[in-house]
């Protein structure tokens, strides 16, 4: 197994548009709530404004940064449930993908903006289909309506968002999981096992049997190696699972590193003892990588500690019904007017067109920029 930079996932969209220090992280996410508090303050004022009832005077109170991820942070939690939970039971992998598709929008977009409840189901709608587990739009609009939150959501609410959605994800829809590589590692120690049993290695192996047998057992009977190795694959597959995909681990680390995290809370003697094959002959990559799965594991067990606190998340709810932008709370109806201007702009009288050209590039400019605060990785 080589645990040097991995080629491939060097080149991928995860590691160019979605791969931060957390200092990074942190800036964005105050970036795109200052960019929403101004543009929604002005909305709410223009709102106001054209109505004569209204108190044009109160205050305009909008979400802090941690406010908005406290929300989000509930937010996946409940999405994780709605995907594995009937009525649609998906695959892991699938929500996985949805999560990571809801918490990437929400790096340039703020819930004020786009509420969470918009959003989500049209994220885990947008997983079923790139990770070839689609479903009818129809379909899934019927098993929504089974859940509370959504019992009267329509195909259109599940689909309108779907374009703000893919150009919030730069069209992008790879999410690399660890799971492969948790796999991987369970693959390779059950062979190493074999080597030892047969008392000799393949060509090329770096460690003498008598090594593996020293460094990765420790004196221990090798017949109870499986069993070590599936306990490990258990306890790590279950963070992988849930802590992994509430954390923000996907925007920190490589899959691999990911991977290592778990399998480290898992048996840390074990996983050590296994770094030692492919890194004994260089201490210092050995040092950096060890250091990064160390950091990576202590976010993966800060996120498992962590409990969504209702009574706060109602707090911001309440707040939130107070700040949302008046002119984004109907998708529906937006996403039908942006069908039909593009479709009726070849059709239209001159001057009318050249109206609405003019009206969409001030509201552009208005915004500053339409895809609000720029991604930019590491």
């Amino acid at each position: 197994m080589s645990l040097t930079e991995d080629t491939l996932y060097a080149s991928s969209t995860q590691f160019r548009l979605w791969s931060f220090t957390p200092e990074k992280l942190v800036s964005l996410r105050a970036e795109t709530n200052a960019f929403a508090t101004k543009n929604i303050t002005k909305a709410i004022k223009r709102a106001r404004a054209s109505d004569e009832t209204d108190n044009k005077e109160q205050k305009i109170d909008c979400l802090t940064m941690e406010e908005e991820q406290t929300l989000i942070n509930a937010y996946c939690a409940q999405l994780m449930h709605l995907g594995q939970a009937k009525p649609f039971s998906l695959p892991v992998s699938v929500v996985g993908t949805a999560v990571q598709f809801f918490k990437r929008f929400y790096l340039s977009n703020s819930p004020m903006t786009y509420h969470p409840l918009q959003i989500l189901p049209a994220t885990l709608f947008l997983a079923t289909k790139t990770e070839s587990r689609h479903m009818a739009l129809k379909d899934f609009a019927e098993r929504l309506r089974g859940l509370t939150a959504w019992k009267t959501a329509t195909p259109d609410e599940v689909i309108a968002p779907e374009f703000i959605i893919t150009q919030a994800l730069r069209f992008s829809f790879s999410v690399r999981h660890p799971y492969r590589a948790l796999s991987g590692f369970r693959l390779e120690m059950l062979g190493l096992l074999e080597v030892v049993r047969a008392r000799r290695g393949p060509a090329g192996f770096p460690l003498a049997v008598e090594d593996v047998r020293g460094k990765l057992l420790g004196g221990r009977d090798p017949e109870a190696w499986g069993e070590v190795v599936q306990r490990m694959h258990e306890t790590a597959l279950k963070y992988l699972h849930g802590a992994a995909l509430l954390s923000d681990v996907y925007f920190l680390y490589a899959p691999a590193h990911i991977t290592f995290a778990a399998l480290h809370i898992a048996d840390p003697e074990f996983t050590e003892m296994f770094l030692e094959i492919p890194l004994r002959n260089k201490p210092e990559l050995k040092a950096r990588v060890l250091a990064t799965v160390l950091a990576c594991k202590v976010v993966l067990l800060e996120a498992e500690k962590r409990r969504v606190d209702k009574e706060e998340v109602a707090r911001v709810e309440a707040k939130l019904a107070l700040c949302r932008d008046p002119e984004k709370i109907d998708l529906v109806g937006l996403n039908r007017a942006q069908k039909r201007d593009a479709a009726e702009d070849g059709q239209l009288d001159e001057k009318v067109a050249k109206k609405r050209r003019l009206i969409r590039e001030k509201s552009a400019r208005d915004a500053e920029d339409l895809f609000g605060p720029g991604l930019v990785g590491k």
